[in-house]
């Protein structure tokens, strides 16, 4: 993840993020990837941090290292862990 600026890194997370979201159907917007005007990084930019991203969602569920996955389990923090194991649309 080094080789990625901290702003391309934050812009991947919230991009997968918003994608992750628009699967599952609780958002309508068509065109969802809009911080492009905020941080200058579009999504066409952003595609190899973002597949980086994916990846790794797609593999912490079944990671050796169990303690964050357990702590975002938790209702205290909403349960977002659960959001991994939901299949992340392609790009």
């Amino acid at each position: 993840m080094s080789k990625f600026l901290p702003s391309e890194q934050a812009s991947s997370a919230l991009a997968l993020a918003q994608k992750t979201i628009k699967k599952q159907g609780t958002t309508t917007n068509t065109d969802i990837f809009k911080a492009d005007k905020h941080t200058g990084h579009t999504e066409d930019s952003l595609k190899t941090c973002i597949a980086v991203f994916e990846n790794l969602a797609k593999t912490i569920a079944t990671s050796s290292l169990k303690a964050t996955f357990r702590k975002f389990k938790s209702p205290k923090y909403l349960e977002v862990a659960r959001l991994v194991g939901t299949e992340i649309p392609s790009q």
